[in-house]
């Protein structure tokens, strides 16, 4: 099962650049990877939370309730969706500034793919730390048929979205898939097998947080698009700004 997990998570996170090259050729690829570089870049550090939970959450697993669990697991969830949603604010509203300056004008994709970038980030986190429960209870077996189909899907919709679509089919192909089996159906299997329970409130929790999310962006983007970044210089001013305003907001809410 884990065997299976990881193939299928290498081979959705590779086939995208594949398919793309073997599609449109290297230039568009290239320009895609350096999006995808500040994407990785960012998910990295997110790692090193989720990666620093794991031993605690498999003792919980151990020595506490299943009820204890649960409650932890949304507590748990509903801070990692605040600062998911404190780097989604700050990357829609810094990705086509940062990108201007890093690559320049010519270099850069619409702004619909920056926001299917954006998408693509917080779905890619937004299942994590249920992903730490799951991991810890060894649930990976029960997970093998999903990551086959997140893998054959993201394959086959990656060639078919991407003809029809470019780069933005490319990143919606693996959005569906992500969102459909690594959240959708992976937490299904984990409330059913770990915690006994339906995962209706889970699931409402988390569209609660992605609304919050989706105004956030709006409501900064705002104020961000008064700041004309054609520097370094006031490229860290708008980060900065922004930063702050994103903090604010979501203290408030």
């Amino acid at each position: 099962g884990i065997a299976i997990g990881r193939i299928s998570l290498v081979c959705s996170n590779s086939f995208d650049s594949i398919i793309l090259s073997a599609l449109f050729g290297l230039t568009i690829t290239a320009i895609y990877s350096n999006y995808y570089f500040v994407f990785s870049s960012i998910s990295g550090f997110m790692g090193i939370l989720v990666t620093s939970m794991s031993a605690s959450v498999g003792n919980s697993l151990v020595t506490e309730s299943i009820e204890k669990n649960e409650t932890d697991h949304r507590k748990f969830d509903l801070y990692y969706e605040i600062i998911v949603g404190f780097c989604v604010i700050c990357l829609f509203s810094l990705y086509q500034s940062f990108m201007r300056v890093w690559v320049g004008e010519d270099l850069m994709l619409s702004n619909v793919s920056m926001i299917l970038f954006c998408a693509y980030f917080y779905i890619h986190h937004l299942a994590q730390i249920r992903s730490v429960y799951s991991e810890a209870a060894g649930l990976w077996w029960y997970f093998k048929y999903l990551s086959i189909a997140e893998m054959m899907g993201n394959i086959l919709l990656n060639i078919f979205l991407g003809k029809l679509m470019g780069v933005n089919g490319i990143l919606i192909a693996t959005i569906i898939t992500a969102f459909l089996c690594s959240f959708i159906g992976c937490t299904i299997i984990t409330y059913k097998r770990l915690f006994k329970k339906s995962p209706r409130t889970y699931f409402l929790n988390n569209a609660l947080y992605f609304a919050i999310a989706i105004c956030g962006c709006l409501l900064i983007n705002l104020v961000g698009n008064m700041i004309y970044v054609d520097n370094w210089a006031s490229l860290f001013i708008k980060a900065i700004i922004c930063a702050f305003l994103g903090m604010l907001y979501l203290i408030g809410i």
